[in-house]
Protein backbone atom coordinates (compact mmCIF):
# COMPACT_ATOMS: atom_id res chain seq x y z
CA UNK A 1 0.00 0.00 0.00
CA UNK A 2 2.36 2.65 0.87
CA UNK A 3 4.54 1.66 -1.82
CA UNK A 4 1.94 2.38 -4.24
CA UNK A 5 0.99 5.69 -2.05
CA UNK A 6 4.69 6.62 -2.08
CA UNK A 7 5.52 6.45 -5.91
CA UNK A 8 2.58 7.68 -7.19
CA UNK A 9 3.00 11.05 -7.99
CA UNK A 10 7.01 10.08 -9.38
CA UNK A 11 5.39 7.58 -11.43
CA UNK A 12 2.57 9.48 -12.43
CA UNK A 13 5.12 12.73 -13.14
CA UNK A 14 6.63 11.02 -16.01
CA UNK A 15 3.75 9.48 -17.44
CA UNK A 16 1.63 12.36 -17.43
CA UNK A 17 5.09 14.42 -17.95
CA UNK A 18 2.59 17.30 -20.99
CA UNK A 19 0.19 17.62 -18.44
CA UNK A 20 -0.38 20.74 -15.76
CA UNK A 21 -0.10 19.99 -12.45
CA UNK A 22 -3.66 20.96 -11.81
CA UNK A 23 -4.82 18.11 -14.40
CA UNK A 24 -2.41 15.51 -12.80
CA UNK A 25 -3.85 16.37 -9.47
CA UNK A 26 -7.59 15.91 -10.44
CA UNK A 27 -6.45 12.95 -12.70
CA UNK A 28 -4.61 11.76 -9.77
CA UNK A 29 -7.60 12.09 -7.12
CA UNK A 30 -10.20 9.52 -8.93
CA UNK A 31 -7.78 6.20 -8.23
CA UNK A 32 -9.05 7.54 -4.35
CA UNK A 33 -12.54 8.07 -5.60
CA UNK A 34 -12.62 4.58 -6.98
CA UNK A 35 -11.20 3.18 -3.98
CA UNK A 36 -13.61 4.71 -1.83
CA UNK A 37 -16.68 3.17 -3.62
CA UNK A 38 -14.92 -0.22 -3.82
CA UNK A 39 -14.26 -0.13 -0.36
CA UNK A 40 -17.42 0.30 0.80
CA UNK A 41 -19.00 -2.03 -1.87
CA UNK A 42 -16.38 -5.12 -0.78
CA UNK A 43 -17.35 -4.72 2.79
CA UNK A 44 -21.02 -4.83 1.99
CA UNK A 45 -20.21 -7.74 -0.17
CA UNK A 46 -18.68 -9.66 2.94
CA UNK A 47 -20.76 -8.80 5.52
CA UNK A 48 -23.70 -10.00 3.29
CA UNK A 49 -22.61 -13.28 2.45
CA UNK A 50 -20.44 -13.64 5.54
CA UNK A 51 -17.05 -14.60 3.56
CA UNK A 52 -13.79 -12.69 4.16
CA UNK A 53 -11.23 -15.31 3.69
CA UNK A 54 -11.45 -15.21 0.11
CA UNK A 55 -12.13 -12.13 -0.12
CA UNK A 56 -8.94 -11.01 1.20
CA UNK A 57 -7.09 -13.57 -0.93
CA UNK A 58 -8.99 -12.40 -4.03
CA UNK A 59 -8.17 -8.97 -3.51
CA UNK A 60 -4.58 -9.03 -3.16
CA UNK A 61 -4.29 -11.15 -6.64
CA UNK A 62 -6.50 -8.09 -7.98
CA UNK A 63 -4.08 -5.56 -6.42
CA UNK A 64 -1.37 -7.56 -8.14
CA UNK A 65 -3.42 -7.40 -11.67
CA UNK A 66 -3.20 -3.92 -11.22
CA UNK A 67 0.18 -3.41 -10.68
CA UNK A 68 1.33 -5.35 -13.55
CA UNK A 69 -0.89 -3.88 -15.86
CA UNK A 70 0.46 -0.59 -14.94
CA UNK A 71 4.56 -2.05 -15.26
CA UNK A 72 3.53 -2.83 -18.99
CA UNK A 73 1.57 -0.02 -20.31
CA UNK A 74 2.36 2.61 -21.85
CA UNK A 75 -0.91 4.31 -22.66
CA UNK A 76 -1.08 6.93 -19.53
CA UNK A 77 -4.97 6.42 -19.37
CA UNK A 78 -4.58 2.60 -19.43
CA UNK A 79 -1.28 3.30 -16.89
CA UNK A 80 -4.06 4.86 -14.09
CA UNK A 81 -6.33 2.05 -14.64
CA UNK A 82 -3.79 0.13 -13.60
CA UNK A 83 -3.33 1.89 -10.84
CA UNK A 84 -6.68 2.41 -9.86
CA UNK A 85 -6.83 -1.28 -9.55
CA UNK A 86 -3.99 -1.56 -7.40
CA UNK A 87 -4.99 0.75 -4.97
CA UNK A 88 -8.53 -0.41 -5.07
CA UNK A 89 -7.42 -4.13 -4.48
CA UNK A 90 -5.21 -3.16 -1.77
CA UNK A 91 -6.72 -0.68 0.02
CA UNK A 92 -10.50 -2.66 -0.04
CA UNK A 93 -8.29 -5.64 1.45
CA UNK A 94 -7.87 -4.27 4.97
CA UNK A 95 -11.29 -4.48 5.80
CA UNK A 96 -11.78 -8.13 5.12
CA UNK A 97 -8.94 -9.26 6.60
CA UNK A 98 -9.18 -7.67 9.63
CA UNK A 99 -12.82 -9.25 10.06
CA UNK A 100 -10.98 -12.11 9.53
CA UNK A 101 -8.59 -12.14 11.94
CA UNK A 102 -10.55 -10.73 14.65
CA UNK A 103 -13.16 -13.43 14.36
CA UNK A 104 -10.43 -16.37 13.88
CA UNK A 105 -9.39 -15.24 17.64
CA UNK A 106 -11.11 -15.35 20.66
CA UNK A 107 -11.28 -12.37 22.76
CA UNK A 108 -7.84 -12.97 24.61
CA UNK A 109 -5.81 -13.42 21.46
CA UNK A 110 -6.82 -10.36 19.75
CA UNK A 111 -4.66 -7.48 21.36
CA UNK A 112 -1.33 -9.95 20.92
CA UNK A 113 -2.67 -10.79 17.61
CA UNK A 114 -3.86 -7.33 16.13
CA UNK A 115 -0.26 -6.06 17.81
CA UNK A 116 1.55 -9.08 15.73
CA UNK A 117 -0.13 -8.12 12.72
CA UNK A 118 0.47 -4.29 13.40
CA UNK A 119 4.49 -4.87 13.77
CA UNK A 120 4.61 -6.61 10.42
CA UNK A 121 2.70 -4.55 8.56
CA UNK A 122 4.71 -1.70 9.54
CA UNK A 123 8.00 -3.28 8.67
CA UNK A 124 6.42 -4.37 5.62
CA UNK A 125 5.53 -0.32 4.96
CA UNK A 126 8.92 0.32 5.28
CA UNK A 127 10.84 -2.57 3.47
CA UNK A 128 8.14 -1.95 0.22
CA UNK A 129 8.99 1.57 -0.20
CA UNK A 130 12.70 0.72 -0.02
CA UNK A 131 12.83 -2.77 -2.05
CA UNK A 132 11.07 0.05 -4.54
CA UNK A 133 13.19 2.88 -4.46
CA UNK A 134 16.40 0.73 -4.55
CA UNK A 135 15.12 -1.06 -8.25
CA UNK A 136 14.52 2.23 -9.14
CA UNK A 137 17.89 3.38 -8.81
CA UNK A 138 19.66 0.06 -9.78
CA UNK A 139 17.63 -0.17 -13.30
CA UNK A 140 16.80 2.99 -13.84
CA UNK A 141 12.81 2.72 -14.40
CA UNK A 142 10.26 4.16 -12.49
CA UNK A 143 8.08 0.49 -12.56
CA UNK A 144 10.99 -1.82 -11.83
CA UNK A 145 9.84 -2.30 -7.59
CA UNK A 146 6.41 -3.61 -8.88
CA UNK A 147 7.41 -6.99 -10.00
CA UNK A 148 8.58 -7.18 -6.30
CA UNK A 149 5.69 -5.89 -5.09
CA UNK A 150 3.30 -8.11 -7.39
CA UNK A 151 5.10 -11.20 -5.44
CA UNK A 152 4.60 -9.82 -2.19
CA UNK A 153 0.91 -9.81 -2.72
CA UNK A 154 0.71 -12.88 -4.28
CA UNK A 155 2.76 -14.19 -1.32
CA UNK A 156 -0.08 -12.69 0.96
CA UNK A 157 -2.80 -14.27 -0.79
CA UNK A 158 -1.32 -17.68 -0.22
CA UNK A 159 -0.69 -17.31 3.22
CA UNK A 160 -4.19 -16.21 3.66
CA UNK A 161 -4.75 -20.09 2.78
CA UNK A 162 -2.09 -21.64 4.68
CA UNK A 163 -3.02 -20.08 7.58
CA UNK A 164 -6.59 -21.31 7.50
CA UNK A 165 -5.47 -25.02 7.02
CA UNK A 166 -3.39 -24.39 11.00
CA UNK A 167 -5.06 -26.78 12.69
CA UNK A 168 -6.32 -24.51 15.86
CA UNK A 169 -5.56 -25.86 19.78
CA UNK A 170 -7.84 -27.38 21.55
CA UNK A 171 -9.59 -24.77 23.70
CA UNK A 172 -11.13 -24.94 27.04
Amino acid sequence: MYTIIFFLPTLSNSVLENMSFTLIGLLLANPYVVTLICMCLVSHHTDVIGERLYHTALLLVIAGFGLILDQFETDPLLSLLGITIALSGVLSFMGPFWSYVLSSLIEEEQPVGVAIINSIGNLGGFVGPVITGFLISQFGALNAGWSVIVFILCIGAMMAFVVEKIPKPMRN
